[in-house]
């Protein structure tokens, strides 16, 4: 069995990894597929500082496609190679945000760096959870930046159908609007993201098999989410883990087991089968 020319694209939270903990499963049945001639990649919302920590458990991992599909990362030149950012005209939005909810924590991206131009207790929790060390600075400050992606966070029970009202009063056409959530000791915190319009996981994958020049049929993708949607219906082969919404198994041909016992690793061990 060889995996030559073949890309394997794999979400994180909820299907490569849970709560940090990655079943030693998927580690060694990662390093078979490269081995065997595959390229794998990370897909995630995070930014690649976010991950950095993790990229050096694998063995020979090239490339991550971040911010959603917004960028394509090159970890052989340490940069990006394709990415996305956010239009001049709708980088006011969060300031907009800030005039209505001034103890709103906002975050900006750009490329590796995160700027925290609002503090609050939330975004403070998030930067630990994901491992960033962000710069503090002002609108102003980075308003002339490159954005990939811009973020508030709060505490889950924040009338979050609030920021969302005002994102369809600007109507962007240029910028998308997506939720991030996760929970730490017991307490939920959610995420409003600003993305590019058009930056998606399923967007990442196909920047990333052309860069690499590997057919749709040999482009496989594992996801557990709504996030993950597009990267399954644009892979040639899909797969979710067990818990998945209905919805989303809907979409793959390949349901693998739960995501603890190593989602990524039965997949794979299903590819080698067909």
């Amino acid at each position: 069995m060889k995996f030559d020319n073949c890309l394997l694209v794999s979400d994180m939270d909820g299907t490569l990894m849970d709560k940090g903990y990655i079943n030693p499963r998927n580690y060694a049945a990662i390093e078979e597929f490269i081995d065997l001639g595959g390229t794998f990649a990370i897909a995630t919302g995070r930014c690649s500082m976010a991950i950095d920590h993790l990229v050096k458990n694998f063995k020979d991992l090239k490339y991550s496609i971040v911010y959603n599909g917004g960028m394509v990362y090159d970890y052989t030149i340490d940069g990006p190679v394709a990415a996305s950012y956010l239009p001049e005209e709708d980088k006011t939005f969060f300031k907009d945000v800030l005039e209505k909810f001034p103890d709103m924590g906002v975050e900006v991206f750009c490329d590796k760096t995160v700027y925290l131009i609002n503090f609050s207790e939330p975004c403070k929790v998030h930067c630990d959870y994901e491992h960033l060390k962000p710069v503090t600075a002002t609108y102003d400050e980075i308003k002339d930046l490159k954005w990939n992606k811009a973020m508030c966070m709060y505490y889950a029970g924040f009338p979050e159908e609030k920021l969302e009202e005002m994102s369809k009063e600007r109507a962007f056409v240029n910028s998308s609007f997506t939720w991030a959530t996760f929970e730490l000791d017991g307490i939920v915190y959610r995420g409003f993201e600003q993305l590019p319009g058009g930056a998606h996981k399923g967007y990442g994958l196909e920047n990333l098999s052309k860069m690499l020049s590997i057919p749709k049929e040999n482009t496989f993708a594992i996801g557990d989410f709504y996030n993950d949607a597009e990267m399954l219906k644009t892979a040639g082969v899909s797969s979710c883990p067990a818990a998945s919404p209905d919805d989303i198994k809907a979409l793959v041909d390949f349901v693998s087991c739960p995501c603890d016992d190593g989602a990524v690793a039965e997949f794979i061990e299903y590819l080698k089968k067909k």
